[in-house]
């Protein structure tokens, strides 16, 4: 068990000379632990992800961490099974720097079903903050299927993060990094939350240069188990609308 929450907050943590001043992307939240009284030395605060499953080898999870002060304590992140059972997968400890840093650990080799474990240990006084941001899974873990919604996120970066194309429709989606060809319309750049390639990174976009009035393009997400719990279970999306004749973009679930 532990001792005590992790907290969601925005901006800064309240401490002087501890703490992230904002979440990574600088206008968000992230999750911290707060070491200031009534919290001693060796305190502990877990936070879970939801389970996952049968990971392959590809299988990885990136997250960013924030751990600055002159008291620092320890970040663990464990794997857990549902039997309790667990092992240490990254550990980091003392004063990281006033500073965001990246960090990714392939999962492949553990046992499943799984979930994470990012656990806080407090330092010897308030100077022990430490913060975690953006917790993102790879495409290639599978969530179990008794967990109300599949954590996944997809930024379009590298590839189409397990979307596909509709052979049915009578136009494409278009993978695109920078600004579309056409003036008075389209985005300059994607809009990747929390990540240092913002603006940099790739989106899908439709290009209606040379297209009739009424084609439609299809984007399928992969294929999510029905949620348990269907109140807890949610999407979230960016996206860009932009000119004087623009047509109509719908979401929508298919059986």
């Amino acid at each position: 068990g532990d001792t005590f929450d992790w907290t969601r907050q925005r901006a800064g943590t309240g401490s002087f000379g501890t703490g992230p001043s904002s979440d990574q992307s600088g206008s968000g939240f992230y999750m911290y632990t707060e070491a200031s009284s009534p919290r001693t030395q060796g305190d502990v605060a877990v936070i879970y992800s939801p389970y996952y499953q049968t990971p392959v080898s590809t299988c990885d999870v990136s997250f960013w961490y924030h751990m600055y002060g002159a008291t620092t304590g320890t970040l663990n992140v464990s794997a857990t099974t549902s039997a309790g059972a667990g092992s240490i997968l990254w550990t980091k400890s003392g004063d990281q720097g006033n500073k965001w840093i990246s960090a990714t650990l392939q999962l492949g080799s553990v046992s499943t079903p799984f979930r994470l474990a990012f656990t806080g240990i407090t330092g010897s006084s308030f100077t022990s903050d430490i913060a975690i941001d953006t917790i993102t899974f790879g495409s290639s873990c599978c969530a179990v299927a008794s967990q109300s919604c599949y954590a996944d996120t997809a930024t379009f970066d590298i590839n189409m993060n397990g979307y596909s194309q509709v052979k049915a429709d009578n136009l494409d989606w278009t993978r695109r990094t920078g600004a579309t060809p056409s003036t008075g319309t389209g985005p300059t750049g994607d809009v990747t939350p929390n990540s240092p390639r913002f603006g940099i990174g790739s989106y899908m976009y439709l290009e209606v240069s040379g297209q009739v009035l009424g084609r439609n393009a299809i984007l399928l997400s992969p294929q999510f188990n029905k949620p348990t719990t269907p109140k807890s279970c949610h999407v979230t999306f960016f996206y860009h609308m932009f000119g004087t004749t623009l047509g109509s973009l719908r979401v929508y679930t298919v059986d």
